[in-house]
């Protein structure tokens, strides 16, 4: 029994060492300006911790319906971001801590070998399938809209002898929200014709400009 006591005692410290507050607003909307929760349609729980990270959670109020999922630190969004449908089912996920920034003095220009003969470099498809496969995948994120946020991404990623894109980095970020779909789009992007040395498939560097620009 005393054992029992004793980790319900150290679970309560954990809870409460870790979490600072908690709070509920209230909204007409899932987006928009808070109201009284009577003539509020959702409600998002707000936890704040210790640590400066604030997660929250909106909810439809019929139903309890979990809407919405965020997460920020010192005003930047970090952690897994989440939206469910109608149904309650997971429609899109943005994994902000999955983004690795690198310092672009430490990046060579280019990744070419130090013999350059017969040296072809990786491309992705044919001419203009990569600018159509960006103007096609590639959205503007409705935060970075409301905020006005915009400029030019700078990316780096590794092209593998098979053509598989890994190891995609940010050299120059302008914005998380930003900075996560410029590496969403290039993560997903698929084969890429792998660059070769001699009329061998070689791994390869490619750094790559995205901007993002409001239009207006």
């Amino acid at each position: 029994m005393r054992t029992k006591l004793l980790l319900l005692v150290l679970l309560v410290y954990s809870i409460s060492a870790i979490s600072q507050s908690v709070e509920t607003k209230y909204f007409k909307e899932s987006w928009g300006k808070e109201v009284k929760e009577k003539k509020a349609n959702y409600k998002k729980v707000i936890s704040t911790y210790d640590d400066g990270v604030v997660k929250s959670k909106t909810y439809h109020i019929k139903n309890n319906r979990l809407v919405y999922v965020d997460e920020y630190k010192d005003d930047l969004p970090t952690g897994i971001w989440q939206e469910y449908d109608k149904k309650g089912n997971l429609i899109s996920e943005r994994n902000f801590d999955s983004l690795v920034y690198v310092d672009i003095s430490k990046i060579k220009k280019d990744s070419l070998p130090m013999d350059t003969t017969n040296y072809i470099h990786a491309t992705y498809g044919s001419a203009g399938d990569r600018l159509n496969y960006l103007q096609s995948n590639i959205k503007y994120p409705q935060e970075a809209k409301e905020s006005g946020i915009q400029g030019t991404i700078y990316m780096t990623f590794t092209i593998s002898k098979e053509g598989d894109i890994k190891d995609v980095k940010i050299l120059r970020g302008v914005h998380p929200f930003l900075d996560y779909e410029a590496y969403r789009v290039i993560k997903n992007m698929g084969k890429w014709n792998p660059a070769t040395k001699d009329g061998v498939a070689v791994e390869s560097v490619y750094n790559m400009p995205l901007r993002f620009i409001l239009a207006g």
